[in-house]
């Protein structure tokens, strides 16, 4: 997205590259221009869900813990930075 919005380079010009240093494989792939506008897409609706539960936007206020929803399924709780102040 970047090199698109920078540059002006179009997805059928970009190279995607995923080297996996333990195995050491490497794996190329391509992208399209829809998938480019489903990933922006994604990232402003992650921002939008992010600031929605801000109650001063400038200052990174947050709302009252009741607007903040508890997951309970542990697959994704074990992944998460947070879930010290979940367990409190």
């Amino acid at each position: 997205m970047y090199c698109q919005n920078r540059w002006g380079i179009k997805p059928a010009n970009i190279r995607l590259v995923e080297y996996n240093l333990l195995s050491d494989q490497k794996a190329e792939f391509t992208i399209t221009e829809g998938e480019i506008e489903d990933t922006t897409s994604r990232i402003k609706g992650s921002v939008a869900d992010m600031r929605s539960l801000l109650l001063d936007v400038d200052n990174n206020i947050p709302k009252d813990e009741k607007f903040f929803k508890r997951i309970e399924d542990d697959r994704i709780r074990d992944k998460c930075n947070f879930k010290k102040i979940c367990d409190l």
